[in-house]
């Protein structure tokens, strides 16, 4: 009998020990828990515009200290009548970096960043486009992400002349799409959708319209700004409200940040908490903060004035998720 009851005894003892062994792994995995989605891409929206020389090693070594994955070219509203054979604008500014597409291939080089790149639907033809993708293929540069177009539902561009609503520009997308894939079979394509509720009837039925028409897509763009005077949770229910994915196709956010005043209480904290919020969202799975180097110090990691050789406050701030996101 006091055989049978050490016998017991230890069978009891050494569950209790492997329970406890597998909670603590499991609580040590826990912990060792990466910041963000596995699958998930993240880097800068960045108007090469305003991209100072790629010549000046301090500004390199700080974009590498940043640790983007991938960077948007041409960036977003630049975009639309970008030249990428002289990389300039269509209307240049006087105080423009001039970035050709060879540059593009410098930085890749530099810093190991992939490239998303975002396709002029509305100047451009589709064949300069493709002459564009295929001269970056020729140069050696992976073409892995494609977006079709930036914000083409806002009314500040008149866009709407080339696309008076979603239908429209679903119509565009589905010329495209079958002739980029036919060059680059294994590139991922993604088409614009709205991040905020619309203020017009165009805006308010884009989502779906573009959802529903579309017969080839891997993605949906989002762009995620808090806007002044507002904060993080404001903001995301109003990206809630609008998100729109019945076949639940992976989403880029490929520019997000915070509008309000760079010195009002509370910025960074709410630009974290919206990092934390894009990069942990199941659907997401590129989250691209706008911008590296901007026109002016609001929204930018390193400061345009000294050619990206210093950080901002903001800077400093990525420099601590980038070291998060390595654990």
């Amino acid at each position: 009998m006091s055989i049978t009851i050490s016998k017991l005894y230890t069978l009891i003892t050494l569950l209790f020990f492997t329970s406890s062994c597998a909670t603590s792994q499991e609580t040590q995995s826990k912990k060792k828990e990466p910041h963000q989605q596995s699958n998930l891409l993240t880097g800068f929206n960045q108007n090469w515009r305003y991209l100072p020389s790629l010549d000046n090693p301090t500004f390199i070594n700080n974009i590498k200290e940043l640790a983007p994955q991938a960077i948007r070219y041409p960036g977003g509203t630049v975009t639309h009548g970008w030249h990428w054979r002289t990389g300039t604008h269509k209307d240049p500014l006087p105080e423009d970096f001039i970035h050709p597409i060879e540059d593009v291939k410098k930085l890749v080089d530099l810093t190991g960043v992939k490239i998303v790149f975002d396709l002029d639907v509305v100047y451009s033809t589709l064949e300069d486009q493709l002459a564009m993708l295929q001269k970056a293929k020729a140069l050696g540069i992976d073409v892995e992400f494609i977006e079709l177009g930036n914000e083409l539902y806002s009314k500040l561009h008149g866009y709407e002349k080339w696309f008076p609503d979603g239908n429209a520009y679903a119509d565009t997308v589905n010329v495209w799409v079958p002739k980029i894939r036919a060059a680059f079979p294994k590139a991922k394509i993604a088409a614009v959708h709205i991040g905020k509720p619309g203020t017009n009837q165009r805006q308010s039925t884009w989502n779906e319209q573009v959802a529903k028409r579309i017969k080839d897509i891997d993605a949906f763009t989002y762009h995620i700004y808090i806007p002044e005077k507002k904060d993080f949770e404001f903001r995301k229910k109003q990206f809630l409200d609008v998100y729109y994915n019945p076949d639940n196709k992976p989403v880029w956010v490929t520019e997000y940040g915070n509008m309000a005043n760079y010195n009002s209480p509370g910025y960074l904290e709410n630009l974290k908490k919206l990092v934390d919020f894009v990069e942990s969202y199941p659907p997401i799975t590129m989250a691209l903060n706008h911008a590296m180097v901007s026109a002016g110090i609001n929204r930018s990691k390193l400061t345009r004035k000294e050619n990206g050789t210093k950080f901002t406050d903001e800077g400093k701030m990525f420099i601590e998720i980038a070291k998060e996101r390595s654990k």
